[in-house]
């Protein structure tokens, strides 16, 4: 079952954080936050979200944490998070700067919509029968459009598909031409179904080399409840 919070980040992180002494040694953690924060909000909570990830690189713990924002809807921003283990997020959370943070971000969200936050361990037995995938890509800057659209419009296929209860893509907020893919399956049978879809290929065929090639991508795959 999805996991909605419906309050500002601080809450958000406190929930998350919920039951962690019982979840030792599992290995990494990733987590996936995404929120929707009132228009005029949009660049403080932005900017926020980036200084907090300067400082938050630093931490010895953290591999990945990088902030996108929709390119459809510019008042939604997605996190994707890697801790080295759930030690290494309970010493970032106890961290003054995140306190600060959270202290700047209280009142901004929209409040008709629910934050989505998924908390897995990829290096974990399977726990469940879905499928989540994050993906990031880096086009060609002559490209970034190609990107965007095409997927905009396999999106709208995608979504009447039995089985599928994510398909998004989010713009890096530091760099255009990076994409993230958040997708979520019913099953894998689902998603090899999805694959096989006419919409699927056209898309393929649209992006096929837009890529940069000097980028290293990556394709994480978890099963999850």
């Amino acid at each position: 079952m999805k996991r909605f919070f419906r309050v500002a980040l601080c809450a958000v992180a406190a929930v998350a954080f919920v039951g962690v002494a019982q979840a030792q040694n599992k290995g990494r953690m990733l987590m996936n936050f995404m929120c929707k924060v009132k228009p005029e909000h949009i660049a403080t909570q932005r900017d926020a979200f980036l200084e907090c990830g300067v400082k938050t690189a630093e931490e010895e713990g953290s591999e990945v944490f990088e902030i996108y924002q929709s390119p459809v809807d510019p008042t939604i921003l997605f996190i994707e998070e890697i801790w080295k283990s759930d030690e290494a997020y309970k010493f970032h959370s106890e961290q003054p700067y995140l306190k600060e943070y959270l202290g700047k971000t209280r009142g901004i969200y929209d409040e008709n919509q629910r934050a989505e936050l998924r908390r897995v361990y990829p290096d974990m037995e399977p726990t469940g029968e879905k499928l989540l995938l994050n993906i990031v890509r880096k086009v060609k800057p002559e490209h970034v459009a190609t990107l965007r659209d095409s997927f905009l419009k396999c999106r709208v296929e995608t979504l009447k598909e039995d089985g599928c209860e994510r398909y998004e893509i989010f713009q890096s907020c530091t760099d255009p031409t990076i994409f993230f893919i958040y997708e979520v399956w019913s099953s894998v049978e689902a998603h090899q179904k999805h694959n096989s879809q006419p919409h699927v290929k056209l898309h393929s065929e649209e992006c096929r080399g837009i890529n940069d090639p000097d980028f290293k991508g990556t394709f994480r795959r978890v099963m999850i409840d």
